[in-house]
């Protein structure tokens, strides 16, 4: 991505970004995170007002099952195979929520999404459920 130019044109962040290509390297703080939670810490740095979280599916869904969208693609494990240990995301994801007390944290949430129970006492932060989201996403109504 960074040599082909991408990152001179873009504001792009890496762990290592190559000298002289553009790229921006992780904020220290937030360096050893999973990618999802980069994500939303860089959302909240840019002091987005709300930030909606897609695709935070944390773990396994009522069935047990993986519920990745991308299940039975290259890189990505099986349908029907047990979820990877979601521990490492939820606690990254909230230690962020926490550290951005005046941002507004929102997860979008469906069928296949896990319940979390770390996430029941933050005060910046709730779900919706998908059809809500693509209701405001149409309308334009409480982004």
């Amino acid at each position: 991505i960074q040599e082909s130019g991408y990152s001179k044109r873009n504001r792009f962040y890496t762990r290592r970004p190559l000298p002289n290509l553009g790229a921006h390297s992780v904020p220290k703080e937030y360096f050893g995170y999973s990618s999802g939670p980069i994500a939303i810490a860089l959302a909240a740095l840019d002091k987005s007002g709300t930030i909606y979280m897609l695709g935070f599916d944390m773990g396994p869904d009522s069935t047990g099952k993986f519920n990745n969208v991308f299940a039975g693609t290259e890189f990505y494990k099986a349908v029907g195979s047990t979820p990877t240990y979601s521990g490492n995301w939820i606690k990254q994801t909230v230690k962020i929520i926490n550290d951005f007390p005046k941002q507004h944290f929102i997860r979008v949430v469906g069928a296949s999404t896990a319940d979390v129970p770390e996430f029941n006492n933050l005060k910046n932060f709730n779900h919706i459920p998908m059809d809500a989201f693509i209701d405001r996403i149409n309308t334009g109504k409480d982004l």
